[in-house]
């Protein structure tokens, strides 16, 4: 499902700071922390303590500064700065800079982080369905070796030092001027391309629109258009590609598929890492992937044709794409999902219901859903897009 992704790439334009770091050459990395998490490809929320009370926050190596809700904002003390700033998802927001604050994730200070962001994160929390406070990013994060082990639901953080063969296959990374991580890919057989490597985001990745436009063009990708008409009655487009081949040292990858980015933005998301154990080795330039249970799965788009956000009421359709199963089966925007086939939605992530929509070409999925005071249940049969 693509409707209503976030996408938290942020400020280049603030000076990034990172304290000096305790790196023992040559020596192997301790572990400092380890967390459970949820497995497979959902977002990775991690502990943050502050002010004696606990919050979850997004890891995401797509942000360069660490960011709280607007709600933790008493919490901050005076800000350095305030101003506007458009996000990557096109929407202007009211940002503020502080020190960082007395907090922690586990037994690691956030307070040698340097200046972090307070903005409302309200939109991240409706397409996720997560409880986010706030957004652990590479300022924090640039400190350690940061290990996601998706099939064993573990995060792990390693003083950084000799890395561990057991870590897989070593990729070069570089960290862009904004604090990002990228590693070039070889895409459709003949095209590299630099992709900033972001857990903050949901699915397999972007690809930029010029890019993703010649690829077509050339007849190198099959393309999927999905067409969606929002509450308000608009209509908004958007394109997904598959990549018959993904290149990335030795390892190869089949049957991607990629989002077209509107602007410049080319990345690797979640649906791409948690293939691997992934290893995020900042201070030595590296990008270690370990083959996982899911390196090999199909990658899949939304076959429904439903877009989705969670809101205090429950989970809404936001948009409907038009001449999908979804529209075939009577759903429209604003109408209230609460069943998907018997089992309650409120007993589901968005992740694991988006996936549900996406289980596999011709499968019916009986829906029950509240619209205004009355209930109603339909059936939609899934249709595979590319």
């Amino acid at each position: 499902m693509k409707a209503m992704k976030t996408i938290f790439v942020f400020a280049a334009w603030i000076a990034i700071f990172v304290s000096p770091f305790n790196r023992a050459a040559g020596a192997e990395p301790k572990l400092l922390a380890e967390f459970t998490t949820a497995s497979g490809g959902e977002p990775i929320l991690l502990p943050v303590t502050m002010g004696g009370k606990t919050y979850s926050f997004l890891l995401d190596t797509g942000a360069n500064r660490t960011t709280f809700d607007k709600k933790l904002e008493p919490l901050l003390g005076p800000a350095k700065e305030i101003f506007q700033a458009k996000m990557a998802d096109g929407q202007v927001n009211r940002m503020s800079v502080y020190f960082a604050p007395n907090a922690s994730v586990g037994p690691l200070s956030l307070q040698q982080a340097g200046a972090v962001f307070c903005v409302d994160l309200s939109n991240l929390r409706e397409a996720t369905g997560l409880p986010i406070d706030g957004v652990l990013g590479n300022t924090f994060l640039r400190r350690y070796a940061v290990q996601i082990d998706f099939d064993a639901g573990k995060v792990r953080f390693y003083e950084a030092g000799k890395p561990e063969a057991s870590w897989g296959l070593a990729v070069p990374m570089e960290i862009l001027p904004n604090g990002v991580p990228v590693i070039v890919v070889d895409l459709a057989g003949d095209v590299q391309n630099v992709m900033l490597v972001d857990s903050g985001y949901s699915d397999t990745g972007m690809i930029p629109a010029e890019l993703f436009d010649h690829l077509r063009k050339e007849k190198k990708v099959p393309v999927a258009v999905s067409k969606h008409l929002g509450t308000d009655g608009t209509q908004t487009q958007t394109l997904a590609a598959r990549v018959d081949e993904l290149r990335l040292g030795k390892n190869r990858y089949a049957g991607l598929t990629f989002d077209r980015s509107e602007g410049e933005v080319s990345l690797l998301g979640l649906g791409f890492l948690s293939r691997h154990t992934v290893t995020f080795d900042f201070l030595n330039d590296k990008l270690y992937l370990k083959k996982g249970k899911r390196y090999d799965l199909p990658d899949e788009i939304d076959m429904s044709g439903l877009h989705l956000l969670q809101k205090p009421n429950g989970v809404v359709v936001h948009s409907i794409d038009a001449g999908s199963p979804a529209e075939k089966a009577g759903l429209k925007p604003r109408d209230i999902l609460r069943q998907i086939d018997n089992q309650n939605v409120r007993e589901m992530t968005l992740s694991n219901l988006r996936q549900r929509l996406r289980a596999g070409d011709g499968k019916t999925v009986d829906i029950i859903f509240q619209r205004g005071d009355k209930g109603f249940k339909t059936t939609l049969t899934l249709k595979k897009q590319i």
